[in-house]
């Protein structure tokens, strides 16, 4: 390894830790106690006893390989994990960002359930500073990630503040707050020419292809939008029944299955062609005149709405509801005329197209924020991020030193790992 920073020495992550094998702890065999139980997903149990001697890296092994987690303390790392608890002089916390900056998670071997193996990851180069500077560093890795991270956390809260926003925007709609004219009442029943329910076969698993028939899976059925990419494919041998196939206009709302998901509404803007409405979806059919189609999916997503549907909702348990066509058709919703029905359609879509855009931009400034995490961490190791002082103790003695303590220490014997009491 050429180029290396003043004091720098060049080794590998066999040289330097040894990866260690988490054992056999299975749920049954836990008693909760004070030390937390590690797999290659994080904690996911306690125990009473604890496998590592104090501070630890846990290294997923099998399944998400390369997941890393830190323990302030002794833990239990379960047989999905390697772990490091012998830091060999360095700093923990430095080793720990180390790993970080490692590819692990790229070097699966396996076919089947991803798995890391031991000796590719030893094979990795690393670069080791003084250890003085390895603190510098983690002292500046922490404040650096700590202000990313709070960034992190409020650009994730994003989304949540957006779908507030958009339901503030149609509860003032419902109540006549975006409209210049009074907005009178009419029951659903009154503004629909009809309402059909459909018919779910048993279907072929994929998608319907070009020109093939499909049927909507209740997920095509989102608040507000429509995905007809979420059918399946009728089978050959089954007539298609044209009467009810999805056309732009139409509005749909979910009759049956978990309380999440009976009372959604869309409205289709555009569709395929052949996909037909499913046995647990209702479709509307507006009255022109006298309904907007566009303004009554809006209306039935408003939350003075939705509150009113989730009261109609039957069933013994959460898992399986139902909506019934009376209840639908007795809903009161607040109707305008018509041309100020498309009026409000338009406001609220710009109000929609707003959000979507802040949405957005804030989805893309949190995947930049990885990106910077990334360049931070790269930075660390090329030793950029702090100044190298040549008072340190050069890497060199502290490698000489660690392979010299590992090469008088005694070699554990090899054995079958047993399970743990």
């Amino acid at each position: 390894m050429s180029g290396l920073p003043e004091g720098w020495a060049g080794s590998t992550v066999g040289e330097l830790w040894e990866l260690k094998y988490g054992k056999s702890l299975p749920e049954k065999a836990r008693v909760a106690g004070d030390f937390m139980a590690y797999g290659s997903n994080g904690v996911v149990g306690s125990h009473t006893q604890a496998l590592t001697s104090g501070p630890t890296i846990i290294i997923g092994r099998k399944g998400s390989i390369g997941e890393l987690h830190f323990s302030s303390r002794p833990c239990f790392p379960i047989d999905t994990t390697y772990f490091i608890d012998d830091f060999s002089g360095c700093d923990e916390a430095f080793v720990t960002w180390l790993l970080h900056s490692l590819p692990l998670k790229t070097l699966n071997r396996a076919t089947a359930i991803p798995g890391l193996n031991r000796d590719d990851a030893y094979a990795l180069d690393i670069a080791l500073p003084p250890l003085a500077e390895q603190r510098r560093i983690v002292a500046k890795l922490d404040a650096l990630t700590a202000r990313t991270a709070r960034a992190r956390d409020d650009l994730d809260r994003i989304p949540a503040l957006a779908a507030r926003y958009k339901q503030a925007v149609l509860d003032a709609a419902y109540g006549g707050h975006l409209s210049d004219q009074p907005l009178g009442q009419l029951a659903v029943a009154d503004v629909i020419s009809r309402l059909d329910q459909g018919w779910s076969p048993k279907c072929e698993s994929e998608a319907a292809g070009e020109g093939e028939w499909g049927v909507i899976k209740t997920t095509a059925i989102q608040g507000i939008w429509f995905d007809e990419l979420a059918n399946k494919r009728l089978p050959s041998h089954l007539e298609a029944r044209p009467a009810i196939e999805i056309v732009a206009g139409d509005v749909l709302i979910t009759r049956a299955g978990p309380r999440s998901r009976v009372g959604v509404t869309c409205v289709v803007r555009q569709t395929r062609d052949r996909l037909m409405l499913c046995d647990k979806a209702y479709r509307l059919r507006v009255k022109p005149g006298v309904m907007n189609a566009e303004f009554l999916a809006l209306m039935l997503n408003s939350p003075q709405a939705l509150r009113a549907i989730e009261e109609m909702k039957t069933g013994i348990s959460d898992s399986g509801l139902n909506l019934t066509q009376g209840k639908l058709l007795a809903l009161s919703l607040p109707v305008p005329p018509v041309d100020e029905q498309k009026r409000l359609v338009a406001k609220i879509d710009r109000a929609f197209t707003e959000i979507d855009r802040l949405t957005a931009e804030a989805a893309a400034a949190r995947r930049l924020l990885d990106r910077l995490d990334q360049a931070i961490l790269a930075k660390a190791f090329r030793g950029e991020l702090v100044p190298q002082d040549p008072a340190d103790e050069p890497a060199g003695v502290l490698l000489e030193r660690i392979r010299a303590e590992r090469a008088a220490a005694p070699k554990p014997k090899r054995g079958r790992r047993k399970a743990a009491a």
